[in-house]
């Protein structure tokens, strides 16, 4: 399948991620660095040092030499610490374009070598933590806005399937997704399922519009069938939907995810829809507990999905997704009507929320749990260690994750909860965790036929 690269970071408070081969790192806003991540330091890059001595002793080719190195060898540079375990020395380096005054990474301002065209910025990072990160060059005056490292060589990659139905308001909307690279200290686990594998079976995407007659409004949402899709199939498949839908096409790559889980013959084959609940005014009119949009999530999309596909009317085969309110959005329609969806795979979700977008009773969906009959759901749920922001309503967010999974745990429910470790708000843990999440809730190993 032909490729397209592109970087990614999420508009506000979510970022992508990219994979250094044989290293890693997490995802942060990639203007402003958190404190524990980035420290302020004397350490100085002794592979700059030692550049900085041979262009200042003559060596005329000693500038070039590094140059020439970069695309084999990849940056940031890394070199290690004396004394310093879990710590590295990250070294960002930009090769700037003739007339550049100014250069920028982190909100910082990066220092010129000498006169030459090597900018650079030298940082002390724990390396259990990735980042994202982009460049700002100035040039005669003029800024050239966010732009990724051209030594970074392994980007989001997005398949030319899913980029052809994406619709430009959306591309236009979430630019700096395209435009900001990510490290990680070492290689992550879900590559096999996440990055795409030359030869694997790629399923169909396609992109439709559904009428939402509660909100007299039309929905856009993304279907996903199997490369080996059957209308006429003896076994109907599972259905999987999520909601922040262009994110769980773009940074969360579920296509991809799915063709690599299916072709590995991991879990039973799916058919996917992600919901794409617009603005951040509109998803929060859908996904803070609105018993509006549960309803048209089951009454209206289900069987119209249902009337379109060969999918299971079990809802044991069904699973909601969503991240953040759409974590606890999926909770609550799945809540709402577990006579039609069987599980949720909420990824930090906001579970601090009271009902009907309110603040008033925070963690209201906890509670509805807590003193209300079981019924048949199942729950896959993580959250990073480092999510202990104190929310509008109250609880700090880790803590309203945990607050639910203890009284689903009471009442008896099959629940994993995982706490990525280091992990913020941000796509680079939910990435990782879907397809965790998929062999819990649908995996061959977990789940009867």
């Amino acid at each position: 399948m032909a490729q397209s690269i592109v970087n990614a970071a999420h508009l506000l408070c979510v970022m992508l991620v990219l994979v250094v081969p044989g290293r890693s790192i997490c995802a942060q806003n990639p203007g402003i660095p958190p404190k524990k991540l980035l420290i302020s330091s004397l350490h100085e890059s002794p592979r700059l040092l030692q550049l900085k001595k041979r262009i200042a002793n003559g060596e005329a080719l000693a500038l070039s030499q590094f140059w020439a190195a970069m695309p084999l060898e990849h940056s940031p540079l890394f070199e290690p610490i004396t004394n310093e375990p879990g710590r590295i020395l990250v070294t960002f380096v930009w090769r700037a374009a003739p007339g550049t005054t100014d250069v920028g990474v982190f909100g910082r301002q990066m220092t010129r070598l000498l006169d030459t065209d090597l900018w650079f910025l030298t940082e002390v990072m724990d390396v259990s933590t990735p980042i994202f990160y982009a460049f700002f060059p100035t040039v005669k005056g003029e800024s050239l806005g966010r732009v990724a490292d051209p030594f970074n060589p392994n980007r989001f990659v997005v398949s030319d399937e899913v980029l052809s139905v994406i619709p430009q308001d959306l591309k236009g909307d979430n630019s700096q997704w395209l435009k900001t690279s990510m490290l990680l200290f070492r290689e992550s686990p879900s590559a096999r399922c996440t990055d795409v594998h030359p030869g694997t079976p790629t399923g169909k995407i396609e992109m439709f519009t559904v009428e939402d007659k509660g909100n007299t409004r039309a929905r856009r949402v993304w279907v996903y069938t199997p490369s080996d899709y059957h209308s006429d199939a003896k076994v109907p498949y599972r259905l999987l939907i999520c909601f922040n839908g262009p994110s769980y096409l773009i940074e969360i790559p579920v296509p991809t995810i799915l063709d690599n889980l299916i072709a590995s013959n991991e879990i039973w084959p799916m058919i996917a829809v992600m919901v794409d609940n617009g603005s951040a005014k509109a998803a929060a009119e859908d996904l803070d507990n609105h018993a509006l949009f549960a309803d048209f999530i089951g009454k209206e999309l289900l069987p119209w999905i249902q009337k379109k596909w060969r999918v299971s009317t079990d809802p044991s085969h069904v699973i909601l997704c969503g991240f953040s309110r759409g974590g606890s959005g999926a909770a609550y329609v799945a809540w709402k009507h577990p006579e039609l969806f069987g599980n949720i795979l909420a990824q930090s979700g906001a579970f601090w929320r009271g009902n009907e977008g309110g603040v008033e009773e925070p963690e209201w969906l906890t509670r509805q749990i807590k003193h209300s009959p079981k019924v048949g759901l199942r729950f896959y749920i993580d959250v990073g260690s480092q999510e202990t922001r104190t929310t509008p309503g109250g609880p700090v967010f880790i803590d309203a994750n945990q607050h639910l999974v203890q009284a689903l745990q009471e009442k008896g429910y099959p629940v994993r909860y995982i706490e990525v470790a280091g992990a913020r708000h941000d796509p680079i843990h939910w990435r990782s965790q879907v397809p965790e999440g998929l062999l819990y809730l649908a995996g061959k190993e977990t789940q009867a036929k």
